[in-house]
C-alpha cells in the first residue's frame, strides 16, 4: 500500500465509505459501500478482491471483507482522543498469500 484516501459521509441515516487506495506496483482501487455498522452484509462496489463487507461499531471498528462468499480480509480500527484513526488489516492474496498493514489516517475538515 502506497497511501489510501478513506472519505465517510452521512447519507439518510447511513454512512457512505469511499476507499481509494494505490498501491506500490502503481495499481489503484477505488470502493464504496454505504453501512449502519450493524453488523449486516453490506455490497462494496469498485473493489477488485472484495465484493462485500460486514461491519460494525463496538468499542473499535471491526469488519470483514469477502470475495465470492468467502471472508479474505479483516480489519479493526480505533479512533484515538486527537482524532487519528489506527487501522490494523490482514488478509490473503488470491493464491494465498498473507498479508498484513497497519495504516494511519489523520482527519482533514
Amino acid at each position: 500500500m502506497r497511501s489510501e484516501t478513506l472519505i465517510i459521509t452521512e447519507t439518510d441515516g447511513l454512512l457512505h465509505v469511499s476507499d481509494e487506495e494505490n498501491f506500490g506496483d502503481g495499481t489503484s482501487d477505488h470502493l464504496e459501500w454505504f453501512t449502519k455498522l450493524d453488523g449486516t452484509n453490506n455490497p462494496v462496489a469498485g473493489g477488485s478482491d472484495v465484493d462485500s463487507v460486514t461491519d460494525r461499531l463496538t468499542t473499535s471498528y471491526e469488519a470483514t471483507f469477502r470475495k465470492a462468499g468467502e471472508p479474505v480480509i479483516w480489519e479493526t480500527a480505533r479512533i484515538t482522543n486527537a482524532g487519528v484513526m489506527h487501522s490494523s488489516l490482514h488478509g490473503k492474496l488470491p493464491d494465498g498469500t498473507p498479508w498484513s498493514y497497519h495504516l494511519v489516517f489523520e482527519r482533514k475538515k
